[in-house]
């Protein structure tokens, strides 16, 4: 008789979202003219909660990847000219990708864009790739131990009370939900 594993059944988990934080940063930004892009299909619906919650447009990128990290970008649905692209990814690895949807972005008349990720993991040359002239603004969290030393455009989002508040309603059994201005994930 074969038994099966409960290991993952046993945990529970839950999902904490840096949207908040992120949306609460770039609404005090006044942005100009914003348009929130989502760099690709998985990003979507990320995208279109922080575009509710900044009161701004949308747009999508669809990009093939022809090889591991590095991306092509093929088509934008909707419509960034002479507007200020906020682009919300999860992570940034390398800042390829990054780099390829703002050169995209720029093709298509957008203005400079502000990068926003939860993650930053910068593999490699990312730092200096990031660094690219048409990146107005790189918003990070601190969700990932940062390299002691990066460039100025980058703006780093602490998650020490999102986290500490969580733990402290986790232990007494109340709802993280509570944590987020729209019910959470």
């Amino acid at each position: 008789m074969r038994r099966r594993s409960r290991a993952f059944s046993t945990f529970q988990w839950t999902h904490l979202t840096a949207l908040d934080l992120i949306s609460d940063y770039i609404r005090k930004k006044n942005i100009p003219n914003p348009i929130v892009v989502s760099p690709d299909a998985g990003r979507a619906t990320t995208a279109e909660r922080l575009a509710g919650m900044l009161d701004a447009p949308f747009a999508i990128m669809i990009k093939k990847r022809p090889a591991h990290n590095e991306s092509v970008i093929t088509h934008i649905i909707g419509d960034v000219e002479g507007r200020t692209p906020i682009v919300i990814e999860d992570l940034i690895d390398t800042g390829s990708t990054i780099v390829n949807v703002v050169e995209g972005l720029k093709e298509r008349g957008a203005n400079d864009a502000y990068i926003c990720a939860t993650h930053g993991v910068f593999s490699g040359p990312a730092i200096e790739r990031l660094n690219h002239p048409n990146i107005r603004e790189v918003v990070i969290t601190d969700s990932i131990a940062l390299p002691p030393e990066i460039p100025s455009k980058f703006r780093v989002i602490s998650m020490a009370r999102l986290l500490s508040d969580a733990i402290s309603i986790i232990t007494s059994g109340g709802s993280i939900s509570t944590l987020f201005k729209y019910g959470g994930v």
